[in-house]
């Protein structure tokens, strides 16, 4: 187990669920199969490997499918507080140098500071268990195999809290998320058997 995607993998034969609140129940296998079908249609739609998108969600099943699916596809996701300013917004996709922002259906400041700074935007949505990507109104359908990336690419980029000074960018490879969640699970002594309930908002870092 050296990537993101692959956490689920022992757990995709067995009867563990994830519970969205106020939404659907996915097996492990199910919630493994639509970030790999995401994942796809984010590398049919030409996102690339090695470059960051803005994900501007709140916490919802498609910010939990796409987070994972860019990283199943070798991108590097940049969440952010979809409570954000235009200027915030802009100061912080800028910073990632983002090649997309996924963003809700509608008016919204991450659209709009995207279309500033001249970064396409997709749309998240989701209709039960699947979750919709769409441009310019119409669901993206298409997808493509994508190659697994590796332990030492970076999945994760967020930024520091800037308290003394502008926040700064940290990058984090699959190897340091996984390494972070070993942690976790063995200071908590974690098993299959246990129910984790997740309140933090998701742009932050557990």
């Amino acid at each position: 187990m050296t990537t993101l995607a692959q956490v689920l993998t022992p757990n995709a034969a067995t009867d563990n669920a994830i519970v969205i609140p106020g939404g659907p129940t996915l097996s492990y296998a199910a919630l493994s199969n639509e970030i790999e079908r995401v994942a796809g249609v984010l590398a049919a739609a030409g996102v690339e490997a090695g470059r960051s998108v803005s994900i501007v969600l709140a916490n919802n099943l498609e910010f939990m499918i796409t987070f994972l699916a860019v990283a199943r596809a070798g991108a590097i996701a940049a969440p952010l507080n979809s409570a954000y300013t235009v200027d915030e917004f802009k100061f912080f996709m800028e910073d990632a140098e983002a090649q997309l922002a996924i963003v809700p259906p509608g008016d919204h400041a991450g659209r709009d500071s995207a279309n500033q700074l001249n970064i396409p935007t997709m749309d998240a949505s989701s209709t039960g268990a699947h979750v919709v990507i769409a441009r310019n109104g119409s669901e993206l359908t298409l997808t493509k195999d994508v190659i697994p990336p590796s332990e030492d690419d970076v999945a994760l980029f967020l930024h520091t809290s800037g308290t003394t000074n502008r926040p700064k960018g940290v990058p984090l490879t699959h190897k340091n998320l996984l390494t972070s969640l070993a942690n976790i699970k063995d200071t908590y002594a974690l098993t299959p058997d246990d129910v984790a309930m997740v309140v933090m908002p998701l742009f932050h870092v557990h």
